[in-house]
């Protein structure tokens, strides 16, 4: 993840908890005005709010992700359409519908998966990914992505991300609950308890979330064709690719959760990044939503040998 992609989060976020405060306080507003309703009663209606929203954004949120990245869909038509070609192969590998493929003309070298109820599964790939990685790395790539919506990430992210918001509303209610009463210090008190557990739940769920990268790995060393070999050389390729500049820590560089140890590969022959990724000892990286890259070069390591097209029974555990 660059600079821009944590500027660009960092100002999500911050948008996202003016917006929050915004509809809070006016909610909390129109309801205590215009029908004498406060306390507990305004934070059911919060929580309801809540949930309401998050539902939407999941629903309609394909088609937001279209048009923040200028995905242009693929067809049968498009001078990308072997790409289109290449996902198929890889769906029927995995017994599953192949999805809508999207293409970024910008951005760094990167592809990601997603879905809802109402747009159906997507899987987009950068161009710069297609100009980085032979066909079969594409499909080592594609392979992780397809794991990703055959596991149902997207839906199980979605699921359990509500836990810490709920926690997270429900504590910025409680401080406006407790304001005026002779008790608002407990009040504050458990606002300031429920914001420490939303905390706690987002490491929980960033955890979870590298576990499934795990598994999207796993899954492309199973179900493609020397699946991982070429899964570990398209990250070699990334990598080299993207890591900052050699010697120089800069503030980019700081800003890259999994950047310990291989900030100064920039350059380097991907072979030799991915061999001594193989033996390196990985640093632990609790807020990062991706295993570190020595990591993930030594998941699929073990699972080099492991690809059995039509072998899928010790994969359900992963839905």
């Amino acid at each position: 993840m660059d600079l821009y992609s944590w500027k660009l989060r960092i100002l999500t976020v911050l948008f996202g908890i003016a917006i929050a405060m915004t509809f809070s306080l006016l909610i909390y507003g129109i309801m205590y005005y215009f029908y004498g309703i406060s306390g507990i009663n305004v934070i059911y209606f919060l929580l309801i709010f809540v949930l309401f929203i998050d539902i939407i954004q999941w629903l309609f949120s394909p088609y937001i992700i279209g048009k923040a990245y200028k995905l242009i869909k693929v067809t049968s038509n498009s001078d990308y359409a072997y790409l289109r070609d290449i996902v198929n192969d890889v769906a029927i590998r995995n017994k599953m519908k192949p999805p809508d493929v999207y293409i970024a003309m910008n951005g760094t070298p990167n592809a990601f998966a997603y879905s809802s109820p109402v747009a159906g599964k997507r899987i987009a790939f950068t161009k710069s990914l297609l100009d980085t990685l032979n066909d079969d790395e594409i499909k080592a790539v594609a392979g992780h992505e397809l794991g990703h919506l055959r596991h149902h990430d997207v839906e199980l992210l979605m699921a359990i991300g509500l836990i810490p918001t709920i926690i997270f509303y429900l504590a910025y209610s409680m401080i406006f609950s407790g304001m005026g009463r002779r008790n608002s210090g407990n009040f504050l008190i458990m606002a300031v308890i429920l914001f420490a557990l939303s905390f706690l739940f987002n490491i929980m769920i960033l955890g979870i979330n590298r576990m499934r990268e795990s598994y999207a790995d796993i899954n492309a060393a199973k179900t493609i064709p020397n699946g991982s070999e070429n899964l570990q050389n398209a990250l070699g390729k990334i990598y080299s690719k993207t890591m900052p500049v050699k010697n120089k820590r800069n503030s980019a560089t700081n800003m890259l959760l999994f950047s310990d140890g291989i900030e100064n590969d920039l350059g380097r022959d991907y072979r030799s990044l991915v061999e001594k990724w193989k033996t390196m000892k990985t640093p632990l990286s609790i807020f990062s939503d991706h295993p570190h890259p020595a990591k993930r070069i030594q998941t699929l390591e073990k699972y080099r040998n492991n690809y059995d097209m039509n072998n899928f029974e010790d994969l359900t555990f992963y839905k």
